[in-house]
């Protein structure tokens, strides 16, 4: 006996979908790029800021040894 396997990400179905349908996933595509371009931007600032705050530290670590 064969086992039927229908997990929740699988479909029972072939998915069909409209020429229209097809470039709504583009545009969603598209706009999420953009989202992650962003966020990427953020962490970059927020990447430079933190080695500033390291060096800050490590000079006032090195001060209170003097």
């Amino acid at each position: 006996m064969g086992k039927i396997i229908n997990h929740a990400n699988t479909p029972t179905q072939p998915r069909t979908g409209s020429v229209s349908s097809i470039g709504g996933d583009s545009e969603a595509i598209g706009k999420l790029t953009a989202k992650m371009e962003k966020m990427e931007k953020k962490m970059r600032k927020l990447e430079e800021r933190l080695e500033k705050l390291e060096k800050l530290a490590e000079e006032e670590s090195n001060e209170e040894l003097i």
